[in-house]
């Protein structure tokens, strides 16, 4: 009998920039499970709904190859480090189901939670609205 306490464990780190006059955040979402990827969400402080993109790897290792790619061109830009490394979980209900782009506002919010409770969060991070949880 499944546990229906269960979870799947992602990772999250988001970097902002303020260089130039602009104000826009890219968020990293990982997951290395048994179909690793990578969702990304990025926007400018403030604004609603954040442009989402997932990509989905045959291997953990090229996930991560992705990621520090991703993370490096995002500090060549000027984009610095606001939410450090942070473990979290979502529902294992939403196994499958934290791609898609309904869900990624709700993961993007319990990342942030865990990165504030971890005190991963640093003072320039940006805003993650909370917003009501799939089924509620």
């Amino acid at each position: 009998m499944a546990n229906r306490d269960a979870a799947v464990l992602l990772r999250g780190f988001e970097y902002h920039c303020t260089s130039g006059g602009s104000d826009k955040f890219y968020r990293f979402i990982v997951y290395f499970g048994d179909h690793p990827g990578v969702l990304g969400l990025s926007g400018r402080r403030g604004a609603p709904d954040p442009a989402t993109n997932y990509k989905p790897f045959d291997s953990i290792a090229d996930a991560i190859k992705y990621v520090v790619g991703l993370a490096r061109g995002k500090e060549r830009k000027g984009y610095l480090l606001s939410r450090d490394y942070t473990l979290f979980e979502v529902p294992m209900a939403w196994a499958g189901e934290f791609t898609r782009a309904q869900y990624a506002g709700e993961v993007s919010h319990l990342f942030g939670l865990a990165a504030e409770l971890a005190g991963h969060a640093h003072p320039d991070a940006s805003r993650i609205s909370a917003v009501p949880m799939p089924g509620q």
